[in-house]
């Protein structure tokens, strides 16, 4: 084997030569990045041939080259560059320099000639070392010599200019097809190449012999004897004598013609390669580390949706990455392993597509440089499959982890296999501590029996080959801290992948508060059928045709029917009603929405008739509907309001008098008293006088206030729509100029009659005090346990310390009794007022209607 040592600046390059140097076996090839110190190595001599760059940083090829001839005058080299300027071949060949080679052009026909300038050179040496060793064997060593250049079709010839004389070796000869011992003009030598080559061969010849430089090319040569086409590679070297003429061409011929027919095999194998590839259903192409695209296959044009193979060409590789970090992570990876395989790419379409390919790539040098060549497979639809299985798997394990029933599976031997995280929440126990116990520990004592009964049916019928109904059990279940908690248990076999059934996969879901909701209901029922039964008022059920479903004992008291006689008949149809009274069936349809309540005559047993409050309310019993019916006797309570209503006359008649007695002389001592400060001069006795004004015109407010107060309370609430109210000619006329909004629409509310003077003293209160004041708003919202209707202005409002003595008797620079009044008149029924704007704002009254006391017609009701 052949020991080479390579000097190069690129390590690419280096490794590339090595590897295809080496492929052979007839070389081992040592690298190295500079020639620096290398002819002073003693290994130097343990190498048969060096191949050197021209261009390197710290000493150049030339200088290399002479270090090396002055210890080693016959070591081959050979000068193997990308630069091609003839004083460097010159200077090159005059320093020894066994062969030039320049780099460029196909890499393995550029290394194979590469192999045999080395072969060639190392093979000439050694011939010419044997022959400057053995002079006595020159024979010999000519006809190795001979053998040699035969072997590697190699001859050699000297063209004498003088006498146009042409020598060559035998091998030289029979390259050109003539006889060994000849000796052929060079006419004879120009008339063997090839017709179309000759022109060519001419001018390079004059141009060497014109300037001096050696030359190397091809040439196709015709055999004389058989007119065979072969293929030479030519040498030649001008010598020159002192005067600078050429003397002499030195030439080397060496036969190529089985390099060329192997080109020419490797330039079909690539065709049918590129065929090959073109045909394959997964894209191929090969793209510059910089994302430039030199070659891609029709399934990348078709992969990546582009039109033609020119759209494609002029796209940069990034613009086809959706995340243009991960291509960076795939060049890093090219570039520190040569290789990647296996590397989910996140792609894009022109169109804005997204897909997911997988692709394999390696480095390899391409129209001289480096590339990726990559083969990509189209993998979306795996990735879409594996996306939506990994959200089911999420889904699952959410699920599981997150529901509050615990998901169990259970194997034959009453040994759980599987407890979610929610059975810490439910009995207080980790999933780990319940999977190392027992079924029976899992279970209350209570529902143990029963819960390994309802196992052992299931399992056996598995056993048998059959499918059993899920197993549906209600249980006690000890918890960690003492106590206990209900369970409904759902249990269905559980199979493996080859379908066997392994056990039981179950949900247990506390019905603790359920049973507790059951329990009470059973209790409310009883509540509900005690109080319904001893309740002295009449009480009817009926159902959505107005059939009597139920009635109670205090029915059966009153109106003295038997629930045969009853049930299943109409209100109507007992005759239970006073003739005169109409329009029951009316007053139920009307009142779906509403807890309504009338006053309507009814005739008892004993033909009597007698007036009672009717509440009538809907319900719904799965999805039917029911109307409860209360009939509340007032007669006696009507006649008490009748007797109070006539005492309340006869005392508002006696309060008139006496008011009006009071008021005049009132009058009486006010008008002495005005007379009184015109002839009085002292001012302590016109302080007195003014004093006494003062208290009358203080009495005469006080009496005028009782008339408003004693009609108070005197007849009976009813429901009043605020919105009419506010409209009222009184509250419109005293706020002339103020803007007076409303959004109450149809509300209703159950107050006294003197709900109006409540809104004609809040409108009274903000002229009065409302230093600002432009507009006043009324407006309402509803809430769980009732209606608040807010009456709010601009007007500057109320100190926050002053929020509730404003309600106070005697407060506020008037009479004091406004606010009062309103507070009192509210209260009538239920309703509470309270201030609660900002002071600077304006005030804000906020009068809370409790529920049943407030409705809006006709849909709903509080």
């Amino acid at each position: 084997m052949i020991r080479i040592l390579y000097v190069d600046d690129e390590d690419l390059l280096l490794d590339l030569a090595k590897i295809f140097l080496e492929k052979s076996g007839e070389f081992s090839v040592d690298i190295s990045t500079t020639a620096v110190g290398l002819a002073d190595s003693s290994r130097i001599s343990s190498y048969e041939a060096i191949i050197s760059d021209y261009q390197m940083p710290d000493m150049n090829g030339i200088e290399f080259l002479k270090e090396i001839r002055k210890r080693y005058p016959d070591l081959p080299f050979i000068l193997f560059t990308g630069r091609g300027r003839e004083e460097v071949v010159i200077e090159a060949i005059n320093n020894g320099a066994d062969f030039y080679l320049q780099k460029g052009g196909d890499p393995k026909a550029q290394f194979a000639e590469l192999n045999h300038k080395v072969l060639q050179a190392v093979k000439r040496r050694r011939t010419e070392r044997e022959l400057y060793n053995s002079e006595n064997n020159a024979r010999e060593i000519l006809e190795t010599l001979r053998k040699t250049q035969s072997v590697a079709h190699v001859g050699n010839w000297v063209l004498d200019l003088k006498t146009n004389r042409y020598t060559a070796s035998d091998e030289a000869l029979q390259l050109i097809g003539l006889s060994p011992g000849i000796s052929p003009t060079f006419e004879d030598i120009a008339n063997i190449i090839h017709p179309e080559d000759r022109p060519r061969i001419r001018d390079l010849f004059v141009h060497s012999l014109t300037t001096g430089e050696s030359y190397s090319t091809e040439m196709r040569i015709i055999l004389p004897t058989t007119g065979e086409m072969r293929y030479l590679a030519t040498f030649g070297e001008i010598k020159q004598d002192k005067n600078g003429k050429p003397v002499q061409v030195f030439g080397v011929n060496q036969d190529i013609t089985e390099l060329k027919n192997t080109s020419c095999a490797l330039a079909e194998h690539e065709t049918q390669f590129r065929q090959i590839i073109d045909n394959l259903p997964i894209s191929i192409s090969i793209v510059t580390l910089d994302g430039k695209i030199l070659y891609a296959n029709p399934e990348a044009v078709k992969l990546f949706e582009f039109d033609t193979i020119e759209q494609l060409y002029n796209t940069k590789a990034p613009d086809v990455w959706a995340d243009i970090h991960s291509r960076n992570n795939w060049v890093s990876e090219l570039k520190k392993s040569g290789i990647v395989t296996n590397f989910e790419m996140d792609l894009i379409t022109p169109s804005g597509k997204k897909f997911w390919a997988i692709g394999f790539g390696i480095i390899i040098m391409f129209q001289g440089q480096e590339c990726v060549l990559s083969a990509l497979h189209d993998i979306t639809d795996r990735k879409l499959a594996e996306e939506e299985l990994k959200k089911g798997e999420e889904k699952f394990r959410f699920i599981t982890d997150n529901t509050l029933d615990v998901i169990w599976t259970l194997n034959f031997s009453g040994q759980f296999t599987y407890v979610s995280p929610s059975v810490y929440h439910l009995r207080g126990y980790t999933p780990q501590e319940v999977m190392d116990s027992p079924l029976t520990q899992a279970i209350s004592p209570g529902s143990l029996q029963k819960s390994l009964d309802a196992f052992n049916r299931a399992t056996i019928l598995i056993k048998q080959g059959k499918t059993p109904d899920p197993v549906i059990i209600e249980i006690e279940q000890p918890c960690k801290d003492g106590s206990s908690v209900w369970t409904e248990v759902v249990a269905r076999p559980f199979y493996d992948k080859w379908g066997d059934a392994v056990g039981f996969i179950g949900v247990s879901r506390d019905t603790t508060k359920r049973k507790i909701v059951e329990e009470k209901l059973k209790e409310n029922e009883i509540k509900f059928i005690t109080i319904f039964n001893q309740t002295p008022d009449p009480i009817l059920i009926l159902d959505q045709n107005e059939k009597i479903l139920e009635v109670n004992q205090g029915f059966h008291d009153i109106f003295g029917h038997n629930d045969e006689e009853v049930l299943g008949k109409t209100i109507e149809e007992m005759r239970i009603l006073s003739k005169d009274q109409n329009g029951f069936h009316d007053l139920l349809n009307n009142t779906w929405d509403d807890i309504h309540r009338q006053e309507m005559m009814f005739v008892n047993q004993s033909k009597i008739p007698f007036i009672a409050e009717v509440a009538i309310s809907h319900f719904r019993i799965r999805d039917d509907p029911y109307s409860l019916i209360q009939i509340h006797d007032i007669n006696e309570i009507r006649k008490s309001h009748d007797a109070a209503q006539k005492a309340n006359n006869k005392l508002n008649i006696l309060s008139s008098i006496t008011r009006h007695d009071i008021l005049n002389r009132v009058m009486i001592a006010s008008l002495y008293s005005e007379e009184l400060k015109e002839a009085v001069h002292d001012p302590t006795l016109a302080k007195y006088v003014e004093t006494i004004s003062q208290a009358s015109r203080d009495i005469e407010h006080l009496i005028k206030f009782t008339k408003e107060y004693e009609d108070l309370g005197t007849s009976a609430p009813g429901w009043q729509r605020v919105e009419t109210l506010i409209l009222e000619p009184t509250i419109q006329d005293l706020a002339h100029g103020i803007q007076i909004q409303s959004e109450l629409g149809e509300l209703e509310i159950y107050a006294d009659m003197m709900l109006e003077k409540v809104l004609y003293n809040l409108t009274d209160n903000s002229i009065r005090h409302g230093h600002t004041l432009s507009w006043i708003r009324y407006s309402y919202r509803k809430e769980r346990d009732g209606c608040i209707l807010i009456y709010e202005d601009d007007g500057g409002g109320v100190l926050i310390e002053e929020k509730e003595k404003i309600f106070e008797r005697g407060f506020g620079k008037n009479t004091g009794m406004g606010l009062f009044l309103i507070r009192e008149i509210l209260s009538i029924t239920g309703i509470s007022i309270q201030e609660t704007g900002t002071y600077g704002d304006g005030v804000r009254f906020e009068m809370k209607v409790p529920a049943g006391k407030w409705r809006i017609l006709p849909y709903e009701s509080g």
